[in-house]
């Protein structure tokens, strides 16, 4: 596979006329490529056009924040901006408004972003997983479970819209509230989440019937667009702890 890829790129660099040297080596040979040869020589070498590629692109700063945010539960500031930021951006990829966005914390894989730059990398840092995003369509009934399993899980990140009471592993379901409105049982909510609870993953069986809607984003690309917009409308990257998810 590692030379059908190779070959692959040998034949797209052909196909659009360009005369560039790559330099592609696996951990025991070195593969120099041009257009018309490919010369095999005994290296133990990493990848160096790409991995210089890769490189610029990751210290690539995409945004600068005021001050850091951390990742804490039962609600944090940076849980808070992760969920805000991929509900606006699946309201903006399937042009129709949600309810809710809902998000693991164990999805958030370091303790903050720092006060200062943001770079891609650490977006990737952050969110390292090809999860995408996803919208389902839940009942109140299954939206109520979904609210028991975040008590379960001591918290996870939810968008704004978002009032929830946990203690001891157990929910206030009457006193919930999306939107300022109790749940209600009689209606469906359109609910944003990454595919891998919405496909049962961290035991999400309440999921298990829900109409899905694919974005075809990955979640960090979303969350890397929403930050590149932000900074060109210079919009403040912030986010606060405002009672979301409480004890």
């Amino acid at each position: 596979m590692r030379f059908l890829s190779i070959i692959c790129l040998v034949l797209t660099a052909a196909a659009c006329g360009e005369q560039r040297a790559f330099v592609l080596s696996t951990k025991n040979e070195r593969l120099v490529v041009d257009s018309s040869r490919v010369a095999i020589s005994a290296v133990g070498d990493s990848v160096v056009f790409y991995k210089t590629r890769v490189d610029a692109a990751m210290s690539t700063v995409i945004g600068q924040a005021p001050a850091a945010l951390t990742k804490a539960q039962p609600e944090s500031a940076l849980g808070n901006f992760v969920a805000d930021a991929l509900h606006a951006q699946a309201e903006k990829y399937t042009g129709k408004p949600a309810d809710l966005t809902v998000f693991n914390h164990g999805g958030l894989r370091i303790d903050a972003l720092p006060a200062g730059d943001w770079t891609r990398g650490k977006i990737f840092e952050l969110l390292p997983f090809d999860n995408t995003l996803i919208v389902v369509t839940m009942t109140g009934e299954q939206v109520e479970k979904m609210m028991q399993h975040i008590a379960l899980k001591e918290g996870w990140p939810v968008s704004h819209h978002l009032r929830l009471s946990i203690s001891g592993g157990k929910a206030d379901i009457e006193g919930a509230r999306i939107s300022g409105k109790p749940i209600d049982k009689s209606r469906v909510y359109r609910v944003v989440t990454n595919d891998y609870l919405a496909n049962g993953g961290d035991n999400c069986t309440f999921f298990a019937e829900a109409k899905q809607e694919a974005t075809g984003k990955y979640v960090r690309d979303a969350v890397i667009d929403y930050i590149e917009v932000a900074t060109k409308n210079k919009q403040p990257l912030e986010a606060k702890v405002e009672g979301r998810v409480r004890q």
